[in-house]
C-alpha cells in the first residue's frame, strides 16, 4: 500500500481510486484517438484500412463513414462510462450507505465496456467489424421507435424516426450489406457483410464470458440490484470498507479488458496503464485483510490476470 493511504479510511481509498483511475482511462483514450486516426503499422487497425482502400471506388466513403459512426459509438459508450463512474464516487463519498444503486451503476459501466469491447475486438475481421460497426449505428436510430411510440403524441416524431429508419436501411443496401428483418418485415434483427453478421440485439452473457472471463459473477450481482431482486437486495451485509471494495475492485478489471481489446486493436502498448492500475488494485484490496493481501498481490498484474480466469477455465 502507497505511504499516501495510510490512516486513510477504505472509502477515501476506493474514491481516490476510481478519480485516479478515470484519469488514467482517459489519457490511454486520447492516445488511442490519435492511434485511430493515424494507424500504427501492423496493427488490426492498419489491417482493416487497408482492406477499405481495397473497396469499390462508391462503397468507400460509404464504408468509411460507417466506421467512423462505430468510432464515435464506443467513444459515447466510454463517456457514458465515465459519468456511471462520477456518480459512483459521489455515493461512496456520501453519508448514507446506498449498496443498491452503486450496484447498478456498476452494471451499468460492465455492460457499456462489453459493448466497447465488442466494437473493437482485435481478433475479428474487418468483414466483422464493419458489420458490428453498421449494427450499432442502426440499433441507435431504431431504439428510438419503441419508446416513442409509447409516449403521447409523438406521431409526428414518430413518423420522422421511421423515415429515417427505411433510409437508413435503404444507405447499408447501398454499401453492400445484406439485411435480416424480424417477422413484421419492418425492423432489421441483424447485418451481414460478406463474412461477417452481427445481430442488433447483443447478447451481454455472451460478451462477459468472452471478454471479460473471472467478471462473470458481476453481471448477475449488477442485476440483482438493477432488477431489485429480494435475494440481492435483503441478503446484503457487511461493513462500509467492504461495501467499497466490493464495489470498486470489479470496476478496475472491466477496464482491463475494455483497455486490451481497444489498445489490441489500435496496435498500443497496455503493459504500463496495467502496471499502474494494478498497484490502484492493490491499495484497495489489501484493506481487506492484510496478511492474504500482502501474500497474493505481491506478484505483478501478469499472475493477477492469469490467476482471474482461471474460475472460467476451470468451468470449461
Amino acid at each position: 500500500m502507497a505511504e499516501t493511504d495510510v490512516g486513510r479510511s477504505t472509502g477515501n481509498v476506493a474514491v481516490r481510486v476510481v478519480r485516479q483511475q478515470r484519469t488514467a482511462v482517459q489519457q490511454e483514450l486520447t492516445a488511442a484517438l490519435d492511434a485511430f486516426h493515424e494507424p500504427v503499422t501492423g496493427s488490426p487497425r492498419a489491417r482493416d484500412a487497408a482492406w477499405l482502400d481495397d473497396r469499390g471506388q462508391r462503397e468507400i466513403e460509404g464504408l468509411k463513414g460507417i466506421f467512423g459512426i462505430g468510432v464515435e459509438h464506443t467513444a459515447e459508450l466510454l463517456r457514458v462510462a465515465r459519468e456511471h463512474s462520477v456518480a459512483i464516487e459521489i455515493l461512496l463519498d456520501a453519508e448514507e450507505i446506498l449498496p443498491i444503486p452503486m450496484m447498478s451503476l456498476v452494471r451499468s459501466v460492465h455492460e457499456a465496456l462489453l459493448e466497447a469491447c465488442w466494437l473493437t475486438d482485435p481478433a475479428i475481421g474487418s468483414d466483422q467489424r464493419i458489420a458490428r460497426a453498421a449494427a450499432a449505428c442502426l440499433a441507435s436510430v431504431q431504439g428510438n421507435l419503441s419508446p416513442l411510440n409509447q409516449l403521447p403524441n409523438t406521431g409526428i416524431r414518430v413518423a420522422e424516426v421511421q423515415e429515417s429508419v427505411e433510409g437508413m436501411h435503404a444507405l447499408l443496401k447501398q454499401f453492400g450489406f445484406d439485411l435480416r428483418y424480424d417477422k413484421a418485415g419492418a425492423l432489421v434483427t441483424a447485418v451481414i457483410y460478406g463474412e461477417g453478421r452481427a445481430a442488433l440485439k447483443i447478447n451481454v452473457t455472451e460478451l462477459n464470458g468472452l471478454y471479460m472471463p473471472g467478471s462473470e459473477h458481476m453481471w448477475s450481482l449488477g442485476s440483482g440490484g438493477t432488477h431489485s431482486r429480494h435475494w440481492f437486495t435483503a441478503g446484503l451485509e457487511g461493513s462500509r470498507d467492504l461495501l467499497a471494495i466490493m464495489i470498486v475492485a470489479p470496476m478496475l478489471d472491466f477496464v482491463d479488458a475494455a483497455i486490451d481489446n481497444i489498445h489490441g486493436y489500435l496496435g498500443l502498448p497496455t503493459r504500463e496503464f496495467h502496471k499502474r492500475a494494478h498497484q490502484r488494485r492493490i491499495a484497495l484490496l489489501s484493506r481487506r485483510n492484510e496478511e492474504v493481501s500482502r501474500e497474493v498481490f505481491s506478484a505483478g498484474y501478469d499472475e493477477y490476470a492469469a490467476a482471474r480466469i482461471q474460475p472460467r477455465v476451470s468451468a470449461g
